[in-house]
């Protein structure tokens, strides 16, 4: 199976886009659109960045806070993700965070239209093979990793916490693949940074910015799992050379083959990115047996509707359950192109035998397991509607495309 990741600036035709280009960070698997992101401008991101925010108004009704980040930016902070709040300034006397306190934040969701920013208050940085956080209880092994391989990392973990701490640190699943040499040398970079970035604090001003994270299309290498692309394919000569400097410095096993793309022919055209795109952000998607989903956005949830269409009056059984295990396949590669995200609700065509609805739930299950998003298949209702919840981490695809000030 051939995996590539695509790069490339492209306008989306469709009634829902902005008429702007975009660029499009696609995963192509043997021809196949199965994961997509719009790549927001390195300037217009502020995503993992660290800033010294100042406590404007405690909100007891809903559990949160907001706090300034700039002379007019301000961010959301719900309560659970307050406790870990590190005071650059205090202010009042009570231990709790009051207004007027100064602590770092951390960006997590950038701000979308009127919605403000969100925020959380325990820092992290990422790196290829751990991640590192202010919180030193936040320490382990990536659950991916599993038997002899997870004690032995897990005791280089602790060695490596022993060594620092005031600071936790998390090995990668990528971990795995490489030696403990280099594993131990970056935990020590980043432990160090983020010690850099907690001393540094103490001496800045409010509204200062204290770490800047890489840009966006970086980190989709930084994050993706070794051996998950055979080639990274750009048009984009200034992204190509940025992308060619940042692998640079990685083993040679870890490293993608990278292309640079120089040819009349548009590569959006080359793998009908316009075609994969149109089709996720139309309602209605059709599978190869003729039958057909719906998919409908609400404030609360996401309904997903799957319909015998054409199929209607055949007999049901077995063909039913071959209609819905081809469904499953299309949601999961639906909910990763679209970025569907919080609670999903799936009406799949109603089956009678017990063995084929637990053979749909074990399979959908699998198929949800490859997210590189925490996504959760919860269980099936007694109306048999199938509860999945999806991490939220960005913007579904059709917010991102119709930016009106894109």
């Amino acid at each position: 199976m051939s995996t590539k990741l695509i790069l490339t600036k492209m306008r989306i035709i469709h009634e829902v886009a902005t008429k702007k280009e975009l660029m499009i960070a696609a995963k192509i698997e043997n021809d196949h659109l199965t994961d997509l992101n719009v790549i927001q401008d390195q300037k217009g991101s502020l995503i993992n960045h660290i800033f010294i925010g100042r406590v404007d108004r405690i909100a007891e009704n809903i559990h949160a806070m907001f706090v300034k980040y700039g002379n007019n930016e301000t961010c959301y902070i719900p309560f659970s993700d307050a406790k870990y709040a590190i005071f650059t300034q205090k202010f009042s006397k009570n231990k709790d965070i009051a207004v007027g306190d100064e602590i770092l934040i951390q960006i997590v969701r950038d701000p979308i239209k009127t919605k403000l920013a969100a925020a959380a208050t325990c820092l992290s940085i990422s790196g290829q093979y751990v991640v590192v956080s202010s919180n030193k209880n936040q320490s382990g092994v990536s659950k991916k990793i599993t038997g002899r391989k997870r004690n032995h990392l897990s005791e280089l973990m602790d060695k490596l916490n022993a060594e620092f701490p005031e600071i936790g640190i998390v090995a990668r699943t990528n971990s795995r693949f490489v030696n403990e040499e280099l594993i131990v040398e970056e935990g020590r970079i980043l432990a160090k940074q983020m010690l850099e970035i907690l001393d540094t604090a103490k001496h800045k001003v409010r509204y200062t910015c204290i770490y800047k994270a890489m840009p966006e299309y970086l980190s989709l290498i930084k994050n993706s799992y070794q051996g998950e692309f055979d080639e990274i394919i750009t048009d984009d000569k200034e992204k190509y050379d940025s992308m060619l400097s940042y692998m640079s410095s990685f083993p040679d096993n870890m490293r993608t083959p990278l292309r640079f793309y120089d040819d009349n022919y548009p590569l959006d055209k080359l793998y009908s990115l316009q075609r994969e795109i149109g089709q996720a952000l139309d309602k209605v998607i059709w599978l190869k047996s003729g039958s057909y989903l719906v998919i409908e956005y609400t404030e609360a949830m996401t309904v997903i509707d799957v319909n015998s269409g054409k199929n209607a009056n055949k007999d049901f059984g077995d063909f039913f359950l071959k209609i819905n295990l081809e469904a499953a396949h299309e949601i999961a590669r639906q909910l990763k192109i679209r970025n569907i995200s919080g609670m999903c609700m799936i009406d799949f065509i109603d089956m009678q035998d017990e063995a084929h609805k637990l053979t749909l739930i074990e399979t959908f299950r699998e198929l949800l397991a490859k997210d590189h998003i925490t996504t959760t298949l919860v269980d099936m209702t007694k109306l048999n509607l199938v509860e999945v919840t999806r991490k939220k981490v960005n913007r579904p695809l059709i917010e991102q495309v119709r930016e009106e000030n894109a």
